[in-house]
């Protein structure tokens, strides 16, 4: 008996092993990338991180001391770039240099300048002859950053990410403490100033220590209003953030405005080596967006300051630490400029529609497709399909920045008619409708060649603006404040007038129940083409809303498959034991 139950455990164990084995064949891991194909996305990726210690070894006093200081001084610094696709990781030599830093009690008035350039492709540029400086601090939109440590430099070459403008913070060495020079900046532009200083002459450096270690750095794009983990270890100490505040808004990409989603966290670091308290380090993420909601890129930082106290030493440490991540997505572009603004909810998430020149359109959700058209005789917009992992949204984005939400409705019914024009017979669909509001619908062409549309309003039939319909793979378009009857006519399909036709010289015709239907003449739409369209495969073609579940996957049928066999087979074993 005893046997016989050690069998049935093996056939239970063996069932587990390879429910996880197929587990882990089906899914992919969580967090890497934003999407199936973003392991051939080719992108060039720009890293730096810095960490910077300045250590007063005379301790701590109620007055400061500054002459005849002397200070411990540990920079860290790693800058690399990289061509390569999503995925993996890159390496990366990190310097770390401390320093024996001694002052004298002697003043000296330093009087020089400072240049500044911020670049729109996010470099920063300094050049100045005031010594001993030790940082430059980056402040935008609230964030300060670490982007540069060293000793003593007189040109720097860096990267930073400004949003449009910021201020720019260098720090020179100035006995037990710090002096700092702040400039407002704007990206785009030089700024050129002379700074008088009082410094403490600098009597002696001496380099303690000198090492390399090497640091890898992941290569991947976030996937779009989910949440971030992160972690990073600062001077020992691993820090831990959830970026769950997602915020969509408009950031500088390159010089212009774009769509972008921010990411925002706070990581923890706890109490080690005898220093008091716990320690925070902000993360921020910013993921740009381009045309058709394509991904630009994104720039990911993390920043601590602060100063920390030991126990037993008494001695205290002014520190600052930085890292910023630039990736940057080839072959996509970003919109020109904006004419109008647009935000709508999908599935609870906040996004925003931009529109640029020529109807083009990008935002924090995929666009499958945009398509300029015209709401009224005196105001146009961009009719825009918007996905977001799978939800499908549609709506109108106005010149005056409103938003109206349009409904994609299905016929009730499609039948086949005839139509006379002045005289000629022409091939239609009769299309029925019973919806109220701003509504898109879709008809499978039965014929090739130019069509226009109709529709029945009051018992008398009008054309529609002919920049409402066009055409995709043979499947028209319709946008409109509904009727409910429309006509689509096939212009190049004419047959000999039959005896049932109605004449009329009127703008408009009276629908009657006969299988011909009288229609006044009108301009022809000669060319039906979609101004921009991102991914015409994805135009639904039946109604879809932001409330409907996404259809089950192929990995999730899979799952489904393997726990219904893990079910049945367990069963099939205790059935039998009894």
């Amino acid at each position: 008996m005893k046997m016989e139950f050690n069998k049935r455990e093996k056939i239970i164990i063996a069932y587990i092993s390879m429910f996880i084995f197929l587990i882990s064949i089906v899914l992919p891991p969580y967090g890497l990338l934003s999407q199936a194909s973003s392991s051939n996305t080719n992108v060039s990726i720009y890293y730096e991180r810095y960490y910077s210690s300045y250590q007063n070894l005379n301790g701590i006093s109620i007055l400061p001391r500054t002459g005849g200081s002397t200070v411990t001084y540990t920079t860290e610094s790693a800058m690399s770039n990289l061509t390569s696709n999503v995925g993996g990781a890159m390496q990366i030599t990190l310097n770390k240099t401390v320093y024996v830093l001694t002052f004298s009690p002697d003043v000296s008035t330093i009087k020089g300048y400072v240049s500044i350039y911020a670049s729109p492709n996010m470099r920063l540029n300094i050049h100045t002859n005031i010594p001993d400086l030790v940082r430059v601090i980056v402040n935008s939109s609230g964030t300060s950053t670490l982007v540069w440590s060293g000793f003593n430099a007189s040109d720097i070459s860096t990267y930073a990410y400004i949003n449009g403008s910021g201020i720019v913070y260098l720090e020179f060495a100035n006995g037990s403490e710090i002096s700092v020079i702040s400039q407002d900046v704007k990206v785009g532009h030089n700024y050129t100033l002379t700074y008088s200083l009082m410094l403490y002459t600098l009597q002696s450096i001496k380099v303690s220590l000198s090492e390399q270690v090497q640091i890898s750095v992941p290569i991947n794009l976030p996937k779009r209003y989910q949440p971030i983990n992160f972690s990073t270890s600062i001077n020992g100490q691993m820090f831990m953030a959830n970026e769950e505040n997602i915020s969509p808004t408009l950031s500088y990409f390159n010089g212009t405005l774009v769509a972008s989603l921010v990411w925002k966290g706070e990581g923890i670091g706890f109490v080690q080596n005898g220093m008091l308290g716990h320690e925070k380090a902000d993360f921020e993420t910013v993921e740009f967006y381009g045309i058709n909601g394509t991904v630009l890129g994104y720039v990911h930082l993390i920043s601590y300051n602060g100063t920390e106290n030991r126990l037993l030493t008494s001695k205290g440490t002014n520190v600052y630490f930085g890292e910023e991540k630039i990736l940057l997505v080839h072959g996509v572009k970003a919109l020109e400029s904006m004419k109008s603004y647009g935000t709508v909810y999908i599935n609870g998430k906040n996004v925003i529609v931009l529109v640029g020149n020529n109807g083009q359109v990008s935002s924090t959700a995929k666009v499958d497709l945009a398509h300029e058209v015209s709401i009224n005789s005196s105001e146009s917009g961009v009719l825009v399909y918007l996905n977001l992992n799978g939800s499908v949204r549609v709506v109108v984005v106005t010149l005056n920045n409103s938003t109206i939400n349009v409904s994609l409705v299905k016929p009730l019914g499609i039948q086949p008619t005839i139509v006379t024009i002045n005289g000629t017979q022409y091939e239609a669909q009769r299309v029925v409708l019973n919806h109220s509001g701003n509504i898109v619908f879709n008809v499978s062409l039965i014929l090739n060649g130019k069509v226009a549309v109709y529709k029945q309003v009051s018992g008398s039939i009008v054309s529609l603006n002919s920049t409402n319909y066009f055409v995709i793979n043979k499947t028209l378009v319709v946008y409109d404040d509904p009727s409910t009857v429309y006509y689509i006519v096939y212009y190049n399909m004419s047959i000999a007038p039959s005896t049932t036709q109605v004449s009329s010289t009127t703008s408009t015709a009276q629908v009657t129940s006969t299988t011909s239907t009288q229609i006044p003449s009108t301009s022809q739409n000669s060319a039906l083409t979609v101004f921009h369209n991102a991914n015409v495969s994805n135009v639904p073609i039946t109604p879809s809303s932001s409330s409907e579940k996404a259809p089950i996957t192929t990995p999730e049928l899979a799952i489904i498959g393997i726990i219904i066999v893990i079910i049945v087979g367990a069963l099939l074993i205790f059935t039998k034991r009894k």
